[in-house]
This record gives C-alpha cells, sequence and structure tokens, in this order.
C-alpha cells in the first residue's frame, strides 16, 4: 500500500527547504522575496492533490488553512514587507511548521 503522506513529504521537501533559506535570508535582504512566489507555486500544487488517504492531524491542518496562508505569504512578499512573510511562513496555526511536524521522521526530514 502507498504511503500517501510519505509521497506528499517528499513532493515538498526540496521546496520547503528552499522557502525555509528564502523566507530567513530576506529578513536581512528583502530583495529575496521574489523567490517565494514560484515557491508557493508548487505548495499550491501539492495542496490541489487533497488529502484522500492521509490520516496525520498536522498535514489536514496544513491542507484545510494552506490556501490563506500561502495568500498571506504571497501577498507579503509581492509588497516586498519580509516580516509579513516570515510571519505567515512561521504561522503555527497555518503555515509551513505544520508540514515540518507531518512529515517529521520521513525520508529526507
Amino acid at each position: 500500500m502507498t504511503d500517501v503522506l510519505a509521497d506528499r513529504c517528499e513532493q515538498v521537501r526540496q521546496t520547503v527547504l528552499e522557502l525555509t533559506q528564502t523566507v530567513i535570508e530576506s529578513l536581512g535582504a528583502p530583495a529575496k522575496l521574489g523567490r517565494v512566489t514560484p515557491l508557493l507555486s508548487h505548495l499550491r500544487s501539492i495542496v490541489h492533490l487533497g488529502t484522500d488517504g492521509i490520516d496525520d492531524p498536522a498535514y489536514l491542518a496544513w491542507a484545510r488553512a494552506a490556501a490563506g496562508n500561502l495568500d498571506r505569504m504571497e501577498e507579503a512578499a509581492l509588497a516586498g514587507d519580509a516580516k509579513a512573510t516570515y510571519a505567515a511562513f512561521a504561522d503555527q496555526e497555518s503555515g509551513v511548521a505544520l508540514l515540518g511536524t507531518a512529515c517529521a521522521g520521513k525520508p529526507g526530514w
């Protein structure tokens, strides 16, 4: 049987690593915010795959809140607001941290 969560974690792993680096670096160099939007597009494509076969509470919480969170992150990045971008990224209720929790222990995480 396929581990759908492991597949999703593999699909987002590199993007989350790049997004983490970019968002943190942007706090000191806001010009790097231009790299955020393409990364968010990839995460949106993963959200659109749905949650069938996934029962992890952290992943389900992220998937439910991801659209709004990714929109806030993108709006902040496009406005050149590194602090607001980071705040959306790090949001414990809807941010990428939930993916880290869901994917902890999966290969590459």
